[in-house]
This record gives C-alpha cells, structure tokens and sequence, in this order.
C-alpha cells in the first residue's frame, strides 16, 4: 500500500527559534525550509500527489518565482525527491475546475493541457481529468435533478478518460495513465470501472469517496473489485481510512493519498496530536498579534491587549515550566483556564488534563517531538501546526508500516 502526500508545499524553517516566534528564513524561502522526507530518518510517504489547478493558479504560498521555478525545474528537483526515490502523481484538480461543458473541442483541449502538464513537471502516473460526484444515493435529501447533474458526470468522466487516453498514446510519454471512477452507489461506481478497463486502463483512482461514511466506502470499493481485471490496481483518492487499510488491500488497492494527518493537526477539535494509544487535543493559544477573533475583541474594547499579551506570556511560561518538571499540572491548568476564559473560549480543561498528564510528546521517539518539546501540543502558529501535522505523518506511516512492511522496507 503506497502513500502519497498532497502537501507539496507544506515545509518547516529550521531555524525557527519557539522564544522569540520566529525564524531566519521564513515561509517564502522554500529552498531553505524542509519537507518531511528531509526531517525524518526514515520515509513517511512514497511520493507526493501535485494537482494541476493548484500549480496553474499558484499555491497560497507560492509567489510567482517558486512558480515559474517549479514549471521550469519540473516536480522531482523542485521537490528534492532524491535521494529518497520518491515519485510524483499527477491529479488534474478536478475538484477546483468542475465544469461539465460537452463540446469535443472543450475536451479535447483539457485533456491536452493535462497531458502536457504532466510531461512539463516530470510525473510517473497521472490522473485523468474528471469531473466530481460529491454525494451518495443513500442521502434522502438528493433530488431527481440530482441525479441528472451526476449522471451526466459519469458519462463526462468517461468522455474525458477515453480522450485522455487516446492522447496519451499519440504522445507516447514516459508516465502511467491512471483513469478515475466517479459515482453514487456500489453500481455506479462497478460501472464505471468496468468502463475504464474497457478503454484499457489498469491503474484506476477511485474519486468522491472521501465525503462518504467508512461502511459506505467499503461496500463501493467491493464493487469495484468484483468488476477489477486480474492486473487493475486501485488508487483511493483522499481516503485515509487506516482501519479499513488491510481490507482494502485485499480488494485491489495498492496506493492511496491523503491530508488528514496535517488536517487534523490544525482543523480538528479534539485529535490534534496523534498518539499510540489515541489522539489528544493541542492547546489553543492563538497569538494576540495575528489572531482576527482576538483582535477584533480588542478592537471593540471588549478585552485588553495588555491582559490577553499577559496571560498568553504566563501560559507559556507555565507550560515550558511543566516540560521542565518545575510546575505541577494543576497550577498549569489553572493558569490555562485563566487565560481560555478571559479570551471566551470553549472550555477545553478535561482534554488539556488528559494531554498534560499522560505527556504523550515525551513518550514519542520521532524528531519532531524530542526537538519540539511542549510547544509541538500548541494549536498556535504554522511553525508548530506544521511540526505537530509532521508528528502526525510520522504516527500514521508507522502504522501503515506495521500493515504493510513490504512496501516500505
């Protein structure tokens, strides 16, 4: 079961130094920050995953010199992929561009940017374009009309995965094609594998299952395994069910890609940091200075930026006195909720309890945690949502390691 990582540009500064909340080279210096696969000692992914709409339109924090560097240079350099051998997928970015135009010439067209953005950047496979079918037949709430709009997706898809592929072939270029399955139900999406396979792909991405409930996605992928040829390979898109990842293998999978350890570490309420033994919330202690909720209180009167700056300087000393072993847990939570409370602040005492006592970032041997310290359990800024999605990636790949040694030794 292959890995790959649709973050290309999630990076870390080296140099950023926790006390004074900054670094030397800060987020646009991207050929001084690192990847995961330069921190850690040992890979925690197989390849990246690179989407057309995102390079096209610029990623966030991209500025048009690292653009035009990625385009001219190609995925693997910019990327720095050797020595650790890792390979690049392409994905069409379907899900930024999701037009349904029927004109041949439209198709034709799309279809030949993707190809020649994928020749331009390097890639080993590429997805075909597609268009997305967000939605399940089993939701009581889809209309008739519905139905149509996703019908007439799936016979697009098709339309774009039969033009791609005849492109491909005139083209004769160096990377594997890789044909997308969209649906609604199990027999749609068996449908549109067996249609896949037909025009001759044997690499096929199974899209839109990412919005679906584990037990759905299941019985959609055993549909299409029963339709799947003896040399097809399946490619989850955006699924990162870990408990099903055994399952899925059996059924064909063989490569997946995912965000949910980096998203987690920022967007989740409650599983920020990873842990053997379960997740834990981070404490959230947003920056006065860079904080729009904070300053917008502040801005009304409602709070003083005086007593916000202090109480978040207290929190944090507090918390690097607790790591340290000279403060005991009650009078750093009491602290906590002093601060949490004054900022209006859901009120989080159980799950920082259960993080500060257990303090899962000692007992972890990545690099990530034993250089990080505390701070790494600190929803507070992208240096250390970045170090704590890193830890994340790290707790994920190991477990993808113990279910599937031989793919990654």
């Amino acid at each position: 079961m292959k890995f790959y990582w649709p973050a290309p540009l999630d990076l870390i500064d080296p140099t950023y130094n926790f006390v004074q909340n900054g670094g030397f080279y800060g987020a646009a210096k991207h050929q001084h920050q690192l990847y995961p696969h330069e921190v850690f000692p040992e890979p925690v992914y197989h390849g990246f995953m690179i989407s057309k709409a995102h390079a096209e339109k610029g990623y966030a924090r991209w500025n048009s010199a690292q653009l035009n560097r990625f385009l001219r240079e190609g995925a693997k350099r910019f990327m720095r992929t050797q020595p650790a051998a890792l390979t690049i997928m392409g994905d069409s970015g379907a899900y930024t561009n999701n037009t349904t135009t029927d004109c041949q010439g439209h198709l034709i067209d799309q279809c030949l940017a993707v190809v020649n953005f994928y020749n331009a950047i390097g890639v080993d496979y590429g997805l075909a374009p597609d268009n997305m079918i967000s939605g399940s037949a089993g939701d009581a709430r889809i209309s008739p009309s519905q139905y149509l709009d996703w019908r007439h997706r799936w016979h697009r898809t098709h339309a774009l995965a039969e033009t791609f592929l005849a492109l491909y072939r005139k083209k004769s270029p160096r990377w594997q094609p890789i044909g997308v399955a969209q649906g609604w139900d199990p027999d749609s999406y068996q449908a549109s594998v067996a249609a896949l396979q037909q025009m001759g792909y044997c690499y096929i991405a199974l899209g839109g299952l990412n919005c679906l409930k584990s037990a759905a996605i299941v019985e959609c992928v055993t549909a299409c395994f029963l339709a799947k040829a003896e040399k097809t390979e399946f490619h989850l898109l955006g699924v990162s069910r870990a408990e099903h990842m055994a399952l899925f293998a059996q059924l064909g999978v063989t490569s997946f890609d995912s965000t949910m350890p980096m998203r987690q570490a920022v967007k989740d309420d409650k599983d920020n940091f990873h842990g053997k033994e379960g997740h834990y919330a981070a404490i959230k202690l947003p920056p006065t200075e860079s904080s729009p909720r904070l300053q917008k209180l502040i801005r009304s009167q409602i709070l003083s930026a005086d007593r916000v700056q202090e109480l978040e300087q207290m929190t944090l000393a507090s918390l690097r006195h607790f790591d340290q072993g000279i403060m005991c847990l009650e009078d750093v939570l009491e602290i906590l909720k002093a601060g949490s409370d004054y900022r209006q602040e859901v009120d989080y005492a159980d799950q920082y309890r259960r993080l500060l006592h257990d303090r899962p970032w000692r007992r972890c041997a990545c690099i990530m945690c034993s250089r990080t310290g505390i701070e790494i359990v600190l929803l507070r800024n992208r240096e250390l949502n970045l170090r704590r999605g890193f830890h994340n990636l790290y707790v994920f790949s190991n477990k993808l390691k113990a279910t599937f040694p031989s793919d990654w030794y």
